[in-house]
């Protein structure tokens, strides 16, 4: 294969990777498994380490589908938070914007 036609497949693979986002997910077990596998059906991967919490990757392009099914959940008391991955400085070495603390609270 040509350099000239690597370069950009490699970055036509690559480029997922950055254009994604992470969606925290906390609250009653019950609404924080349905959303996991919402995020299965968005194609996005799931981090799940306490039953009252978990996280999904999902591309951005599947964010609105993610988001959609999430607000589908019946009787969800559910709080979601997502963090785009593809914003204004994503290679950037350092941020000059503020750390954000999610902290889930409730009972498991």
């Amino acid at each position: 294969m040509r350099p000239s036609t690597l370069l950009p497949l490699i970055l036509t693979l690559l480029t997922p990777l950055v254009s994604a986002s992470a969606c925290v997910a906390g609250g009653p077990s019950g609404s924080v498994t349905a959303a996991m596998q919402c995020c299965t059906l968005a194609s996005g991967t799931r981090y799940q380490f306490y039953a009252n919490q978990a996280i999904c990757v999902v591309a951005d392009g599947n964010l609105w589908y993610y988001n959609a099914c999430v607000g589908k959940i019946p009787d969800s008391d559910l709080d979601t938070k997502c963090i785009p991955g593809s914003g204004p400085g994503a290679f950037a070495t350092s941020t000059s914007t503020a750390r954000e603390t999610i902290t889930a609270t409730g009972n498991a």
